[in-house]
C-alpha cells in the first residue's frame, strides 16, 4: 500500500494521470472470462469445423459439448457470448456463412430500399440489423427469442420490399416504384 501511495504521488508530480488498477476495478475480468471461453468454444470447433454440432440456440447445460466447455472452465455459460462463435459451434463454417449471408443481404436490401425510398420508416430495418451485428459481436441475442425473430423479420421485411414481383409490374407499366419517374 506504501508504494502504491508512493507511486501515485510520484505519477502526480509530473504531472501524468495515474493508471488504475484494472484487476481492482475488474476490468479485465470480463474480457480475460470470454476470451477463455472463445478458447475452449474453437477447440470443440476444430473436430466438427465445417458442420458444427448441431443447433440448440441456447445452450442446454447438460448436453455435449456444451456440458463439458461449462465443466472445463468451472463456470455455466448459457451461450458463447457471442453470436458468431456461437453459430460456429453450432452449425459450423457452413452455417456461419448462411448466417452472415442472411444478415448481410438483409442489410444491404434494406439499405437500398431505405435510399430510394427515403423515409424513416424505411430506414427502421437497416438501423435494426446495424444494431443486431453489433449485438452479436457481444452476446447471443441475435440467435434466440426476440433476436431471432427481429433478424427473420429483417430479411423478410427487405425482400418484401424490393421483390422480384415489383421488376415484372415495373415491365408492364414502365415504371419502377421504387425509383422516382424521371421529369
Amino acid at each position: 500500500m506504501v508504494a502504491r501511495s508512493r507511486r501515485a504521488a510520484r505519477t502526480r508530480r509530473r504531472g501524468a494521470v495515474a493508471q488504475p488498477d484494472r484487476r481492482a476495478a475488474g476490468a479485465g475480468t470480463d474480457f480475460s472470462r470470454r476470451t477463455e471461453l472463445w478458447r475452449e468454444i474453437f477447440d470443440f470447433v476444430a473436430f466438427r469445423s465445417l458442420h458444427g454440432w448441431g443447433w440448440f440456440g441456447e445452450w442446454v447445460p447438460y448436453q455435449f459439448p456444451f456440458s463439458t466447455i461449462n465443466w472445463r472452465l468451472g463456470e455455466d455459460h448459457t451461450s458463447a457470448l457471442n453470436a458468431y462463435v456461437d453459430v460456429l459451434l453450432q452449425l459450423g463454417a457452413v452455417g456461419l456463412v448462411a448466417f452472415l449471408a442472411l444478415g448481410g443481404i438483409a442489410v444491404i436490401r434494406s439499405w437500398l430500399v431505405a435510399s430510394a425510398r427515403r423515409s424513416i420508416i424505411y430506414a427502421w430495418t437497416p438501423l435494426i440489423l446495424v444494431a443486431l451485428a453489433v449485438e452479436s459481436m457481444l452476446e447471443s441475442f441475435t440467435i434466440v427469442g426476440a433476436g431471432w425473430f427481429l433478424l427473420v423479420l429483417c430479411a423478410l421485411r427487405a425482400g418484401q420490399s424490393s421483390s422480384w414481383r415489383e421488376n415484372i409490374d415495373a415491365v408492364h407499366t414502365g415504371t419502377m416504384p421504387t425509383i422516382p419517374p424521371r421529369e
